[in-house]
This record gives structure tokens, sequence and C-alpha cells, in this order.
């Protein structure tokens, strides 16, 4: 049988600092864009997981540019975000059913999300270390379809065919 005090004061440490900016964080990202934002103690970050609300699309940064002023064209341009090394950019979409891509997308470096996945975003909307915004959302956003990310890739790797190295096709691309 254990037994307390209840003479003896209850004390708590108030969160780290980066604690309370991760969860400032989070609650500014859930009432801009109304996401299932949450927190990764583990690597001090803010992330959102893609598969049920949203879907994903990532890409190396050459083609990622192409496809994305051919989206903002046919004004469909969503919310883009960098990778932590800035290697990669992941486009926002609707939810979609299957995100299988078709032949040829895998072997430049295009990557569905697999449900499930988190994707880290930046503390804030402005850029910073690490993550950044491409296109930076703006409050409650229209996600663009995901086939349409994908058709408008496809057109664009189409187009640019000519202009792909074998050794490292995705790099090559320009818009």
């Amino acid at each position: 049988m254990s037994t307390t005090n209840q003479n003896s004061p209850v004390t708590s440490k108030a969160a780290p600092p980066w604690l309370r900016e991760l969860a400032h964080a989070r609650s500014r990202y859930i009432e801009l864009l109304g996401w299932p934002i949450e927190i990764h103690i583990g690597s001090r970050s803010v992330i959102v997981p893609v598969g049920e609300t949203l879907d994903s699309i990532t890409m190396p940064p050459p083609l990622a540019r192409a496809v994305q002023a051919e989206l903002r064209i046919t004004m469909l341009a969503g919310p883009v975000v960098t990778g932590p090394e800035n290697d990669t950019w992941t486009f926002f979409t609707q939810p979609t059913a299957t995100t299988t891509l078709p032949p040829g997308l895998a072997e430049l470096r295009v990557i569905p999300a697999a449900r499930g996945h988190c994707v880290p975003l930046p503390q804030d909307l402005h850029c910073q270390d690490g993550c950044c915004w491409v296109e930076t959302p703006g409050a409650h956003p229209a996600l663009p379809p995901w086939p349409a990310v994908v058709a408008t890739t496809r057109r664009v790797v189409a187009r640019n065919r000519p202009r792909i190295r074998t050794a490292d096709p995705a790099l090559s691309l320009t818009a």
C-alpha cells in the first residue's frame, strides 16, 4: 500500500519553449487550413498525415517547378512545401481512392505518399531552416485533384522528354 502526503505541493514544469512553439504552430495551422495537423516530438516538427483528408505527391524541384507553373496556368495550383533538405517538393491534393502512378513517373522520382505517411510542415508560413512553403496556403485552401497533378506531371514530362538525361532524368528538366 502506498501513501501520499497530501500536504506536499504538486510541482509541474512548464513545457519547453520549442514544444510551446510547436503547439502554437499546430493551432495556427488547424485554424488556417482545417487539416489534421500533429506534433512529432522526436523531430520537433509539425506534420500532416496524408491519406484521408488530403493526399500528396512528391517530386524533385526541377520537375516540380515546371508542374507548378502548369498548374498555375490552369488555376489548379495548391499548397506546395519543400522537403527538409530542399531536395523535394510536395504537392498537397484532394484525397484520392488510388495513388497508383502511371508508368514512367516513378523513375523520375515522382512519389505518391502512402496512406498514413506524415509530411513535415514549416513552423510558420515563412521560410525557415528545413521545410519552406513554395506555394503558401491561404485559409482553407482548395486543393487540386490528385489526377490533375498526375496528368500535369505526365504532360510536362512528355513535352520535355528530349531534354531528359538518362543518368538522372528529373534533374535535367527545365520549365
